[in-house]
């Protein structure tokens, strides 16, 4: 099993959490997301995977790149910079 494939089966489901009813950038429990850009054709995205605090991270990506495709969330912030990092080297 690769690494990857060991991270996404380590993965959450984002029907699992809940949003945090104090603050709605963040769920309970807290949750970091491993994000897939969705650029259109010809546009430059840098590193197509990027990661963050969910749900705000994913906001902020919906603003800036219009398209953006939840790839795996965790519990564990570790856990999803190690995927967003492996998935950025293939």
């Amino acid at each position: 099993m690769s690494m990857v494939d060991f991270l996404l089966a380590s993965a959450i489901d984002e029907k699992s959490v809940q949003a945090d009813s104090q603050n709605s950038n963040y769920t309970i429990p807290r949750t970091w997301g491993v994000y897939e850009i969705v650029g259109s054709a010809g546009q430059n995205v840098g590193r197509r995977f990027r990661r963050g605090n969910h749900p705000i991270r994913h906001k902020e990506l919906l603003r800036e790149f219009g398209s953006v495709d939840l790839v795996a969330l965790f519990t564990d912030e570790a856990k999803s910079i190690s995927l967003a990092s492996a998935l950025n080297a293939r």
